[in-house]
């Protein structure tokens, strides 16, 4: 089980729905796993789980289709592995790290599974290779090696606020229950005993005693319902709580990303918890996910893959330079055969740079992108050739890392340019771009970005970042604002037409 599916295990479970549901029982269950040092618990129902419906939430969200099928077929496996074992509920709460680990590293997760046939169960469990299973009596848990070792040692020691907070808790099938312990907020209010001027300032103590237990609900299938809410220490204190949050509504709303999206500041005030005399409450049914959360998640989720998006530009940068040391050249923008016609792209040349040598060697590089035998490779892309921003998926073989093309660039067809010819400056020239998928190519297929001279043309840039994500060619990485001038951006292209790069942007 790779990470992105145990995350999508966790997630999907979430998405049970209340049909005949038998009836949670957490501490029963979660007792003997509970200690000092217990911050969350929750439970799942497995037998009314929603594989279509969470499915089609996570392509609301943004997933690739394709790599939403993979999901929904792996789900739906465990799903009736889990079935089949009897488990109609799941349970999980954290557990300590080892001795000496960071201190953002206190927690790992131990999920238990009592099951009718807890053997069934743990075979589907022990296929992710990177957690171990355990068994007791019926039970299956299951997590890292040291969740594992931890939960043997446990006392069972419950606390008595645990019960109560389950008893206001909602009806809704799945449930995560928040304790904080008052040891590690107490750590934090030493590490930072000031709250920021912006959020009212004061000391960081009153925020932590305000705050009792915290729970989330969720019913994320056809009828969607997610409740949160917060249990503070007394009405005085959920009213300081809130003041504290308008504040930091109003810092939201002055971010750069705000402008990105209409109506931003009404979609925060669609989410913001409401304070109901000593409690915070939040309900978010599916108008609201539709209006408010799914366009918040979309800037989440694009603003969470610029940065690995940037990491494989700055990989791809690097195998540049590694193949012109070796051949002290950059590559072309393609291959050629002896008549002179395009065979593969660039990328396909700098395989052996990227720890892709097997995948290079698989090639015919005699034969041209689209041959009987080459064609089989295209699903084969490499992850780093895969924008996080892009909507196609890996298996597609579509790559939205591209180099400008046409005369006068670093790169045109057959020719090979060396770095030193590069006469503007390696630090002021354009290696390779992440373009809009609009411009997206066979990653195999020679065929990238083209510019006309003094005409750089539309989708350099995705509407959804509103940047210009680049390496250039000095394998620096850059964010370069989507209105930056064209003359600025021909500058950027042409590696030697002697004009400075502007630093006041032309109208």
């Amino acid at each position: 089980m790779t990470t992105s599916l145990r995350v999508a295990v966790a997630a999907f479970f979430l998405a049970a729905v209340p049909v005949h549901a038998q009836q949670a029982e957490p501490l029963k269950h979660l007792a003997p796993y509970l200690g000092d040092d217990s911050l969350v618990i929750g439970w799942i129902d497995v037998e009314n789980a929603d594989v279509g419906s969470f499915v089609e939430m996570l392509r609301k969200i943004g997933v690739p289709k394709a790599e939403a099928d993979v999901h929904q077929a792996q789900l739906q496996t465990i799903k009736d592995r889990f079935l089949e074992g009897g488990v109609t509920h799941v349970y999980f709460t954290n557990v300590a790290a080892k001795p000496g680990s960071a201190a953002f590293s206190l927690f790992d997760v131990l999920m238990i599974a009592p099951a009718t046939n807890p053997q069934t169960v743990r075979t589907v469990l022990d296929e992710d290779k990177a957690a171990q299973t355990h068994l007791a009596g019926n039970v299956v848990l299951f997590g890292s090696a040291n969740a594992i070792g931890q939960a043997a040692k446990r006392q069972g020691k419950v606390n008595p606020i645990w019960a109560k907070a389950l008893a206001q808790t909602s009806a809704l099938p799945s449930h995560v229950v928040i304790l904080p312990p008052r040891v590690l907020l107490r750590a934090f209010s030493e590490l930072q005993p000031e709250l920021p001027a912006e959020l009212g300032g004061g000391p960081t103590a009153n925020l932590i005693d305000a705050l009792q237990w915290a729970s989330i609900g969720a019913d994320l299938a056809a009828k969607l319902k997610v409740e949160f809410l917060a249990q503070m220490k007394d009405e005085e204190a959920a009213k300081r709580i809130d003041s504290m949050f308008e504040r930091y509504l109003a810092i939201q709303k002055k971010t750069r990303e705000a402008p990105d999206v209409p109506l931003f500041a009404k979609l925060l005030e669609d989410l913001r918890p409401k304070q109901a005399g000593d409690k915070w409450r939040l309900t978010i049914d599916a108008p609201t996910f539709n209006s408010a959360v799914l366009p918040l998640a979309t800037i989440a989720r694009v603003q969470m893959a610029i940065a690995p998006s940037m990491k494989n530009l700055k990989q791809i940068a690097l195998a540049m330079h590694s193949f012109h040391d070796d051949h002290k050249t950059l590559p072309a923008q393609a291959t050629s055969s002896k008549d002179k016609k395009p065979l593969l792209s660039w990328r396909v040349q700098i395989l052996p740079y990227i720890n892709e040598l097997p995948l290079y060697k698989q090639f015919h590089h005699d034969e041209p992108w689209d041959s009987t035998h080459n064609k089989t490779l295209i699903p084969k892309m490499p992850d780093m050739y895969r924008s996080p921003l892009s909507n196609f998926s890996r298996f597609e073989g579509r790559t939205t890392y591209l180099v400008p093309t046409g005369p006068k660039l670093v790169f045109d067809g057959f020719q090979k340019m060396r770095l030193r010819q590069i006469t503007d400056g390696t630090t002021n020239t354009f290696l390779v771009l992440d373009a809009d998928d609009s411009k997206a190519v066979i990653w195999t297929k020679p065929e990238d970005f083209p510019v006309e001279e003094k005409k750089p043309p539309a989708g350099h840039f995705r509407p959804s970042v509103n940047r210009i994500l680049v390496a250039l060619c000095d394998g620096d990485v850059q964010m370069l604002s989507a209105r930056t001038s064209k003359a600025n951006l021909w500058r950027y292209f042409c590696p030697t037409d002697g004009q400075p790069i502007a630093l006041t942007e032309e109208k």
